[in-house]
């Protein structure tokens, strides 16, 4: 997403297969809460709905602004994952 000439928001493919892309998006800290990010997210999903792929949205519970977005993109919670270090 570009606002007066300057990159504000990108949203990108971060893995893909051959039905889900996993969404991912940064916005620049002085555009946030003003629309980019969900304009940008939006657009790449509409983007890979042409390709048949569905977007995943994984974030940390800690996390209340990617959430915030996730919610207002319609994602549903489907629950948690699970991490482990391996050694």
């Amino acid at each position: 997403m570009v606002h007066d000439e300057r990159v504000t928001s990108i949203a990108y493919a971060f893995v893909e297969t051959g039905s889900y892309f996993d969404l991912s998006i940064d916005t620049i800290q002085f555009y946030r809460r003003e629309g980019y990010g969900t304009s940008c997210a939006a657009a790449l999903i509409l983007y890979q709905a042409t390709r048949g792929k569905r977007p995943v949205w994984i974030a940390s519970e800690r996390g209340q602004a990617s959430l915030a977005l996730s919610s207002r993109l319609s994602f549903q919670d489907v629950g948690t994952v699970q991490s482990a270090l391996l050694q």
